[in-house]
């Protein structure tokens, strides 16, 4: 698991650039969110946003968004999301624990 590669919104890890503080101009292949861009609002926290994203994309099936990137072989929504859930939750659990995601 690369977490500085890795998808605030769906979990996947191979983004081409690092995501660091909540920004970066990554188009995210499995969910398509363009992070920095579509997960930015006057209104809500980075984290409230990637909270509403993240639900859309599961209610929506958890599809492969991108029209570009063929799906990898191995790929795997529900292993993706719940290493991500994972990751976060440990985060959360030691605020010490810092990478952007």
């Amino acid at each position: 698991m690369n977490l500085l590669h890795m998808c605030p919104i769906c979990g996947y890890d191979e983004l081409e650039l690092p995501v660091r503080d909540n920004f970066s101009h990554n188009i995210c292949p499995s969910c398509r969110t363009h992070l920095g861009y579509t997960d930015s609002s006057e209104e809500f926290s980075f984290e409230e946003m990637h909270l509403q994203l993240r639900q859309k994309w599961i209610d929506n099936g958890m599809p492969w968004r991108s029209s570009v990137d063929r799906i990898p072989i191995d790929w795997n929504p529900k292993r993706q999301l719940e290493n991500l859930l994972s990751y976060l939750l440990k985060k959360s659990n030691n605020p010490a624990i810092s990478d952007g995601v």
